[in-house]
């Protein structure tokens, strides 16, 4: 499990940096700076990256806040990041997996909780599950996605993380 860190640099952009998985080399993943009067988000595109050719949303933005909302938006699934967890410019996170699923952890106070797109929340059995550190709810998180489904509707899983429902606490499906 890793993290891509948002940092802001001395000419105010913000940029994306992710450790890679093979070795231990940093590489920016995605940045935010002004172009023309408005504010840009781009990616590196194929192979020759970090050296560019870069891909961007066409659109400029008003502010860097617009933009750094809208590339958590439009976040290419596992671009970039080989699957890490993408810090949000306010100091959550949030990761992609294919097209339409994303997962948020998010704080709330002191306490974190993770989150799905769809409305429902990580917990074990009925109870949401509240974390002291953001990596304690990713590794939760992370634990969910790599274990195996019990196809037994009837099994206890009150031992086991699960997506719930947070209005009627009804298990996730």
């Amino acid at each position: 499990m890793h993290f891509a860190r948002l940092v802001k640099n001395a000419d105010g952009s913000f940029s994306w940096w992710s450790r890679s998985h093979a070795n231990s080399d940093e590489r920016e993943v995605a940045k935010i700076r002004p172009f023309n009067g408005f504010w840009e988000i781009t990616w590196p595109y194929g192979f020759s990256w970090p050296q560019g050719p870069w891909i961007g949303l066409e659109r400029g933005f008003e502010s860097a806040d617009d933009a750094c909302l809208a590339a958590e938006k439009c976040w290419p699934p596992d671009y970039g990041c080989d699957g890490a967890w993408i810090e949000t410019k306010t100091r959550d996170y949030f990761r992609k997996m294919g097209k339409k699923l994303v997962l948020h952890v998010r704080q709330i106070n002191s306490r974190w909780y993770a989150v799905r797109n769809d409305g429902k929340v990580l917990g074990k059995g009925s109870a949401m599950a509240w974390f002291a550190t953001a990596e304690d709810a990713c590794r939760a998180v992370e634990q969910e996605l790599n274990t195996l489904v019990d196809a037994d509707p009837f099994r206890d899983t009150n031992d086991r993380w699960c997506w719930i429902k947070p209005k009627d606490n009804k298990r996730a499906a």
